[in-house]
């Protein structure tokens, strides 16, 4: 973001947690929840889908005796999916935070709220 090195750069942005702990936790802390929200969510929605297309589906009633075990995997794939897409999600908006703290470090912000 500042166009410095590596090592520095990581130093800069450590310091930069540390003197917004408080956002940072924060944030982390409703990013988490929402992750959880999001893969259940993800994680249902994918399990009632199937499930109601092997129900329903005259194809797949006279083959399938169950729709316990199509379901279950439904629900570990659909998991492994969802965890896969929030974690894009929570590195997403931690990079958010972290820029914004840089841009209003430098006072970058102040002078985008007075152009609005």
């Amino acid at each position: 973001v500042t166009g410095k090195s590596f090592c520095f750069a990581a130093k800069d942005a450590f310091f930069l947690i540390l003197r917004n702990a408080l956002r940072f936790s924060v944030t982390a802390g409703l990013g988490n929840l929402f992750i959880i929200i999001g893969k259940l969510f993800i994680c249902t929605l994918t399990v009632l889908c199937g499930y109601m297309i092997i129900t329903r589906s005259e194809t797949f009633k006279t083959k399938i005796t169950s729709p316990i075990g199509p379901s279950i995997c439904f629900a570990i794939v659909a998991y492994v999916i969802g965890a896969i897409y929030m974690a894009v999600y929570g590195v997403a908006s931690e990079a958010i935070l972290q820029c914004y703290l840089v841009e209003e470090e430098h006072g970058s912000v102040e002078k985008l709220s007075l152009i609005h």
